[in-house]
């Protein structure tokens, strides 16, 4: 779209292909823990640059968050390239959105349009209204997730829902299992990331 050549994989769009390495990353990583330090950084590279060349803004933002997430204690050792990293990314992020402004101003608008249709009926449109059922027919797109989800199954679902994740997470948690936690951490990524898109399929 627009010119501009994205990597996708073997994936519907460029922003799903950012999800699955978003979510798969922290899993990965614990993986690699006993691998030789060429191969570790070599599929690290190799993940970086290709969540990179989906130019999904919000793959970057995931991709930080987990990045974060992981590397908390060594930021807070080495604060000066941490400082450097965060100005290279803010600056890759308003350079994409300016590049990409069609799209920033499309997301804005269908955003505040999924807020007004969940106002309009709290109790929501039925399943497969809103998100990828735009591809099906679907006339809602609202840019979020958990618009979509409010405006598939209504509020009390949607409220529904959030608690049986929370109680999901909580029990994950208490496994204290280096996967489960990685698993969790591409979790949070993704649930971030969830504000800004709808892409869940």
């Amino acid at each position: 779209p627009g010119g501009n050549p994205r990597l996708q994989g073997i994936f519907s769009w460029p922003n799903n292909y950012g999800y699955f390495l978003i979510a798969i990353a922290p899993i990965l990583y614990t993986r690699l823990q006993n691998k030789a330090k060429t191969v570790k950084a070599s599929i690290r590279s190799g993940l970086r640059i290709s969540i990179a060349l989906t130019l999904s803004r919000w793959a970057l933002i995931g991709g930080i968050i987990g990045l974060v997430s992981s590397y908390r204690y060594k930021i807070k050792q080495d604060k000066k390239r941490a400082t450097m990293w965060a100005s290279i990314i803010i600056i890759a992020l308003v350079w994409l959105s300016i590049v990409k402004r069609w799209s920033t101003i499309e997301h804005i608008q269908n955003k505040l349009g999924g807020i007004q249709t969940v106002i309009n009926q709290p109790l929501g449109y039925g399943l497969w209204s809103a998100g990828p059922a735009i591809h099906h027919e679907g006339k809602r797109l609202p840019e979020n997730f958990y618009l979509q989800i409010m405006i598939d199954i209504g509020s009390i679902g949607f409220i529904l829902r959030c608690l049986y994740t929370y109680l999901l997470m909580k029990q994950s948690k208490q496994q204290n299992d280096v996967y489960v936690t990685s698993f969790l951490m591409g979790r949070y990524s993704l649930m971030i990331v969830w504000l800004f898109l709808h892409v869940f399929e």
